[in-house]
């Protein structure tokens, strides 16, 4: 029973929680929160310019209390100096949250049980069925075999039995590689306050001090950041009583024409911006370099590299110009690009040309084979790494070589 459970469960999140799990690596900082962190905070672009050690173990829809109970699990395997707390989820409701279920699964999942972990699932639900759900996953997932043949699901246990698991080269970040259109500043009513989520605050702040962990919160920038403002005013109280930093970071930091993958969440434009405060926050105060190792620098430069082709392919497989445009906001690259003189370009393709901090060199050149052509570049040597052409005529289709 035990091996079929393994060969059904669902794949989503291992390898993320795996490589945090069985990496043999100490972390200077750890990220926790929803979408909203895991869409925004990158720990690969924290080693590379602030050579901070991080990862990101936060997770879609999660609550202040389901991070509550993920710090609580995490530390286990790594304590961290710094745990980061994203504040967005403070309001969510803390009992039999339904909207939550199918994502708190994919999290718990790939803990093993504990007593800690049991008392997470009775806390979150009371109900007796999605109890025993969480804590004996093939209630769940005992169907997967019509979705799957023997073999794939055969794979599967034997890779879960042994620990096998792929090394996830963004330790834990996730992009969300969109580019919003038509977006509105919206500044909605304030929310009641959630005493519970006030509540849940609280205990992440003692169960951080109790295990010499420093914890600092933090507001991820977003489209409808209004409707949190109560709860700000009113944590501000606490962080002060508790000499607890807290971050703010909705103001002046991003730029919502280029940086917004939807209403919600950032694009990876936009978490770099985020990822470049946080990380100069956090050199100012703590000194990370003198603490690291020759061999740990070692590991975490030959991961960037596995990082940075992760990257490349990324852009690279960008077909749709504005994207591209986007992606071309990175550390890594540079570009050159050129257009025919009868091309126009929109006003939102011209601000992230000239405006959003790319390294893009454009010019106009009419004896190109297509309206637009862009030559991506390697900041490290500046090799080209790829070329690619649109027809704006044609939808902005492009051809890549």
């Amino acid at each position: 029973l035990y091996f079929t459970t393994l060969c059904f469960m669902n794949n989503n999140w291992y390898d993320k929680y795996q490589t945090f799990i069985n990496d043999k690596t100490e972390y200077d900082v750890l990220f926790y929160g929803s979408s909203h962190s895991l869409n925004t905070i990158n720990p690969m672009q924290m080693w590379k310019d602030y050579c901070i050690t991080s990862y990101n173990l936060s997770h879609p829809s999660s609550s202040i209390f389901m991070t509550y109970y993920a710090l609580k699990e995490t530390i286990k395997y790594h304590k961290p100096k710094i745990a980061i707390i994203d504040i967005y989820g403070i309001n969510f409701r803390h009992k039999d949250n339904g909207d939550a279920f199918g994502y708190y699964h994919l999290m718990i999942d790939d803990f093993p049980l504990s007593r800690d972990k049991i008392d997470a699932i009775r806390d979150l639900y009371t109900d007796k069925e999605k109890q025993f759900e969480l804590m004996f996953p093939f209630y769940s997932y005992h169907n997967s075999w019509t979705e799957h043949s023997p073999k794939t699901l055969f794979k599967n246990g034997i890779k879960r039995l042994f620990k096998k698991y792929t090394p996830h080269v963004k330790k834990g970040y996730a992009l969300n590689s969109k580019v919003a259109s038509n977006v509105n500043y919206a500044n909605t009513k304030p929310v009641k306050i959630n005493k519970d989520g006030i509540d849940f605050a609280k205990k992440i702040i003692a169960h951080c001090k109790e295990n010499g962990v420093i914890p600092i919160f933090i507001f991820v920038p977003y489209l409808k950041q209004g409707n949190l403002s109560k709860y700000v005013e009113e944590l501000h109280i606490i962080f002060k009583e508790e000499d607890i930093d807290f971050i703010d970071l909705r103001e002046g930091i991003v730029d919502f024409r280029f940086d917004c993958a939807d209403d919600s969440h950032l694009n990876p434009s936009g978490a770099k911006k985020v990822t470049e405060q946080l990380g100069k926050f956090l050199c100012e105060k703590y000194n990370f370099v003198d603490s690291k190792t020759k061999e740990q620098q070692h590991k975490w430069n030959l991961d960037y590299e596995k990082y940075k082709g992760y990257i490349f392919d990324e852009i690279q497989q960008q077909d749709d110009f504005l994207t591209l445009l986007m992606m071309l906001n990175h550390s890594e690259v540079f570009a050159k690009m050129l257009a025919k003189n009868d091309v126009v370009l929109s006003e939102t393709e011209n601000a992230f040309i000239f405006e959003n901090k790319n390294e893009i060199y454009f010019e106009r050149d009419d004896k190109i084979d297509c309206d637009i052509k862009v030559e991506i570049f390697s900041k490290t040597n500046g090799s080209l790494l790829f070329e690619k052409e649109f027809i704006t005529k044609r939808d902005l289709l492009a051809k890549t070589s």
